[in-house]
């Protein structure tokens, strides 16, 4: 992206993205890039963004490229950051290297367990896979679609073989027995790669008997597994994260039939929040740089991710420090907070919460056809700890 003339260097920056699962993360980061380096930058220094390289979901790959940003280009900062794969090597790398990550809090590196205060990573919605953390809006949104109380509800949770997907299969199913719901089901049998044969883990939910499964995976196989469990005649609840996808539904007849009826819990506000100031500019930065002004999963990744980013910029720059990677990380870990746009992510603390729990904010939406119903607006509820 081409960025405005100026005498100061420019902040360069580079992301990290899984690319089979979001291929347009870079999209949405830079949308809110341009609008940031339109309106002067910071004091007169532009964010020069490289766009992003792909990782393939291996966290070998992802230190690799991960190395050649901050040796090779010399970033300021790596972002967005769109993978599970970025663990502890990828994040023990950025701490040494004193360069932080922005992107989505799915992965070890923008954590901090344990004994740890900060962490090398930050995202708007907080820390997502902390096994002692949930959100109490995935189990009230499955109580309000059922209609069922806690107790009548018998809950599948199953997710694929990662780390990030067994710290939310861990905590959400936690959560769900100390709210008296029957968890009759947690695996995590999926696997990353070529899974092509989901009969069996689809047999072996169903033998359990219950009448919610909440998919923890990617848009690929959160879409096969849908299929599967329909197609077996399954008539409960499926629910997911990731299935929010207006352009591939409405352009693809089969997604969009094997995820009818299928709740998404958007972790953003989305084109159907009507009104929404924050859906309403990203939408106008969307167009700004020639793209569809839609919001979809991994744009809306990477337009947050921007939009935290900017943020902690003009924070460090407020503290009349020199204006350095490691700077960044200061300012948070000394106590800032991330202020979400009107109608946008919450407003998340660091060093805590932001490093060490989810926000707790979604919009839930149902697939109806072609077109996403919202069914509870973008609203930011408890964190529970559990255990």
């Amino acid at each position: 992206m081409a960025s405005a003339p100026s005498a100061a260097p420019d902040i360069v920056v580079e992301g990290v993205v899984t690319l089979k699962n979001h291929p347009d993360a870079d999209v949405g980061f830079e949308a809110r890039v341009n609008r940031f380096d339109k309106a002067g930058g910071l004091n007169g220094r532009m964010i020069r963004f490289l766009g992003v390289k792909d990782d393939g979901l291996d966290s070998n790959q992802d230190l690799t490229v991960v190395q050649q940003m901050v040796d090779r280009d010399h970033v300021f900062a790596v972002a967005p950051v769109v993978s599970e794969a970025m663990l502890a090597p990828s994040a023990a790398f950025l701490a040494q290297a004193h360069v932080p990550a922005f992107g989505w809090g799915t992965s070890a590196a923008f954590c901090a367990l344990g004994r740890a205060t900060t962490a090398a990573g930050l995202s708007w919605d907080g820390c997502q896979i902390n096994p002692a953390y949930q959100s109490d809006a995935d189990l009230a949104d499955i109580e309000h679609v059922t209609g069922l109380p806690a107790a009548q509800i018998k809950l599948a949770v199953v997710g694929q073989d990662l780390d990030a997907d067994k710290s939310m299969v861990h905590a959400l199913s936690g959560l769900a027995t100390a709210q008296g719901m029957q968890v009759v089901y947690q695996s995590n049998a999926m696997s990353t790669t070529g899974q092509t044969d989901y009969a069996p883990i689809v047999q072996a939910i169903l033998a359990a008997g219950p009448n919610v499964v909440y998919e923890v995976t990617d848009f690929a196989g959160s879409v096969a597994l849908a299929g599967v469990l329909q197609g077996t005649g399954y008539t409960g609840a499926i629910f997911n994260r990731v299935a929010y996808a207006p352009a591939t539904v409405s352009s693809q007849s089969d997604v969009a039939s094997t995820l009818n009826g299928v709740y998404v819990e958007a972790p953003y506000p989305v084109n159907e929040d009507a009104g929404d100031a924050a859906v309403t500019q990203m939408q106008a930065d969307l167009q700004a740089i020639g793209k569809p002004g839609q919001v979809d999963l991994a744009n809306a990744i990477g337009y947050w991710a921007a939009d935290i980013f900017i943020q902690l910029l003009q924070a460090a720059a407020a503290r009349g420090v020199a204006l350095t990677p490691q700077a960044l990380i200061d300012t948070a870990a000394g106590g800032w907070t991330y202020h979400g746009a009107a109608g946008g992510p919450g407003d998340l603390a660091f060093p805590a919460p932001g490093w060490s729990r989810p926000d707790g904010c979604s919009t839930l939406v149902q697939l109806n056809g072609t077109t996403y119903k919202e069914v509870e607006p973008y609203t930011c509820r408890p964190v529970t700890k559990v255990g």
